[in-house]
């Protein structure tokens, strides 16, 4: 636990999970993936449309293509909704049926991996760590 973070420290490395509630987490979200795609779209004004005026930008393809994978929702699917005795997986909104076989998939390894007993084992140590 890091205690409270700025919104401009949800992206950083400081931490790896930032709890809130729906409404704020839904507006994050849904902030993140409009500026994620503003970038992308302003980006890809730049490039000229001539093919042989693109020759230049030719290497920035192999720093775009694994952070357009990274930042794509439709790469892993699904997120795991927290706080129940059981698995949720909660998809985009505008999923196509990749997000969706991918989603699916994220599913299958969170069963077969037993994500929902590792949370909940993981807070229990934790309470009784804090408690002791």
């Amino acid at each position: 636990f890091r205690g409270n973070i700025e919104g401009k420290d949800i992206f950083d490395k400081h931490c790896d999970v930032v709890i809130c509630d729906a409404f704020v987490g839904n507006i994050v979200l849904k902030t993140a993936e409009g500026v994620a795609e503003l970038i992308k779209k302003l980006i890809t004004n730049e490039i000229p449309k001539s093919k042989i005026a693109q020759l230049p930008y030719f290497t920035l393809r192999k720093v775009m293509k694994p952070l357009k994978q990274r930042m794509d929702y439709a790469e892993v699917g699904g997120s795991p909704l927290l706080g129940l005795n059981g698995l949720c997986m909660i998809a985009h909104g505008r999923s196509d049926s990749r997000a969706i076989k991918n989603a699916l998939l994220l599913t299958q390894r969170a069963i077969e991996s037993g994500l929902v007993d590792a949370i909940r084992d993981s807070l229990i140590k934790e309470m009784q760590h804090h408690h002791a």
